[in-house]
């Protein structure tokens, strides 16, 4: 799912960058981000911009695993705040830092 994955750089409407390579699964293809000049995988779809040129010819690379949020209690043994998430399958877990979009006033703690 492309939302499990932070925002690390933005491109404006009509911004362009070389396509370095595209995933096994062809779900992304990394590009050279515009602000940070850093490497960053988007998703192949519309709503993330169009591909023109030879792409039928790319590089496979392999895009970093999944985040997984923190759900342990930090190092020191104390307390963390956290939300709480609904899961697919509709449990919540107290997920410790908040997630972007996380909804207000869901906060748990973590001991």
């Amino acid at each position: 799912n492309s939302n499990d994955y932070p925002e690390v750089d933005s491109f404006l409407p009509g911004q362009e960058s070389d396509v370095l390579g595209i995933s096994p699964d062809g779900i992304f293809v990394q590009v050279m981000g515009p602000v940070n000049d850093e490497p960053c995988y988007v998703p192949v779809e519309k709503e993330f911009g169009e591909f023109s040129g030879a792409c039928d010819d790319l590089p496979v690379l392999e895009p970093p695993p999944t985040p997984i949020p923190a759900t342990e209690p930090p190092s020191d043994g104390g307390p963390k705040e956290g939300c709480w998430v609904r899961q697919d399958g509709g449990d919540t877990i107290c997920v410790a830092p908040c997630p972007a979009g996380a909804a207000p006033g869901t906060a748990c703690t973590i001991p």
